[in-house]
């Protein structure tokens, strides 16, 4: 069957999940101006994840003035935007493309295919976007905090096909597994790859499709291409 688009998943597909080290550079370390327990501001602040994912605090700045309500602390306006841009700039060095992402993107456009990314994400993502090198190499993006739903809710698939200009059955999905997205795409019939990088965790709580995937898989995201 030939396929018109390729849409993908963010973390842990077209860029390595957060690791620990990862985590206290974009959740802690930004917090060393405020006077507070920093693993205490770090664990609440990822704590509220649905609350991020699905964007019902409003953005960065308002996710950290929550947190620092739930921990206690007084922050100053400055200090607050001072959390905010080492967040960001955590984010922003995280979210570099896997080595083999750019050229494999960049041939699926020469081969005619669109290409479109769906993430579950705060809104540090978009916040930060137009600053990525992914940016220029994706068509289409959906990211959840902006839609207010997570995967593997049909809105967020559904809505990648609008903005992509094509129909669910002639699209990939690839993703690592997490928040069922991959049972999520072959419900709007799309069909699922799983992405298992090697030097990498898979059997967690998080990506409860990877742990007893059968169906399509690849171990390096150029092998997208030997499936089309």
């Amino acid at each position: 069957m030939a396929y018109d688009a390729v849409v993908f998943d963010l973390f842990g597909t077209l860029i390595d999940s957060a690791s620990a080290e990862s985590l206290i550079k974009m959740f802690r370390d930004p917090a060393a101006c405020l006077d507070c327990d920093h693993d205490e501001f770090m664990s609440t602040w990822l704590g509220i994840y649905n609350d991020r994912a699905t964007g019902r605090l409003g953005g960065v700045i308002n996710e950290i003035k929550h947190v620092c309500n739930l921990v206690g602390v007084r922050a100053s306006d400055e200090q607050v935007q001072t959390v905010r841009d080492l967040s960001l700039d955590a984010f922003r060095e995280h979210c570099r493309p896997r080595q083999t992402v750019p050229a494999t993107l960049m041939k699926l456009k020469e081969m005619g295919l669109k290409t479109g990314l769906i993430s579950d994400c705060g809104s540090e993502i978009p916040d930060i976007w137009a600053d990525l090198e992914l940016a220029s190499l994706l068509d289409e993006t959906v990211f959840s905090c902006c839609e207010g739903i997570t995967k593997p809710n049909p809105g967020l698939y559904n809505l990648a096909c609008e903005r992509l200009g094509v129909r669910a059955q002639r699209c990939l999905f690839v993703g690592d597994g997490g928040s069922r997205e991959l049972t999520g795409a072959s419900a709007v019939g799309m069909r699922p790859v799983l992405i298992r990088v090697g030097y990498e965790g898979f059997f967690d709580i998080h990506r409860a499709d990877a742990k007893n995937w059968d169906g399509d898989t690849i171990a390096d995201i150029s092998e997208i291409l030997e499936l089309l």
